[in-house]
């Protein structure tokens, strides 16, 4: 390697050096922040679980959910009417899209967040809607483990703009579950540093 090469090198390693230094320090502050503020709405830090017994107890071999499940996270329970559609497959490595199919189902969501120490299954809902809900993604598509789009509906069709889990107010959801992110981290540590940096402009709540 040249002396030229070997400066160029060595630049580069300082420029990765100090971007992985900066994003690590913007991680901390917003961690060591129980709360904060921005365009983007609130950020905050999930409480300790502090249940002592084991929540998938409740969880039968047929993943049914005993109606006495309880834990310190928020609820979502989606009801769907019927099989969700799969409107798409793949030819040779490419996308097909199949017109003829209504790629929404109908269904209905339910969120239980009583804001006390655990939220239970016989808790009251704070917030109910009708929705629309299809399998999103291009290559996650065909994953085991897809990712949903759900639009939020009135009785009456129109859409239902909604602030959800102190999040902005909107009509459209996505529920990302990436199943390529074997780390459980990337997802979180890219929208944690982007919100920080510019807030709503940036990243999705």
């Amino acid at each position: 390697m040249s002396r030229r090469n070997g400066i160029r090198m060595l630049f580069i390693i300082g420029i990765v050096g100090i971007v992985l230094l900066y994003c690590l320090a913007v991680l901390r502050r917003g961690m060591n922040s129980s709360e904060r503020e921005n365009s983007g709405g609130v950020y905050q830090t999930l409480p300790a679980d502090t249940m002592t017994e084991d929540p998938l107890k409740y969880i039968a071999e047929d993943y049914m959910v005993d109606k006495e499940f309880c834990t310190n996270l928020p609820i979502v329970i989606l009801s769907i009417e019927g099989e969700i559609t799969q409107y798409k497959s793949f030819k040779n490595s490419m996308e097909v899209v199949d017109e003829s199919v209504e790629p929404y189902t109908s269904g209905t969501i339910r969120i239980l967040d009583s804001g006390k120490e655990f939220n239970c299954l016989t808790d009251t809902p704070v917030y109910t809607s009708a929705m629309m809900i299809k399998k999103r993604g291009h290559t996650s598509f065909s994953y085991d483990k897809p990712q949903y789009l759900m639009k939020m509906l009135k009785a009456d069709g129109m859409e239902n703009k909604t602030e959800i889990l102190g999040m902005g107010e909107g009509d459209s959801w996505i529920l990302n579950g990436s199943m390529a992110d074997k780390s459980m981290l990337r997802n979180y540590l890219l929208y944690r540093i982007a919100s920080e940096i510019g807030g709503s402009a940036m990243a999705p709540d």
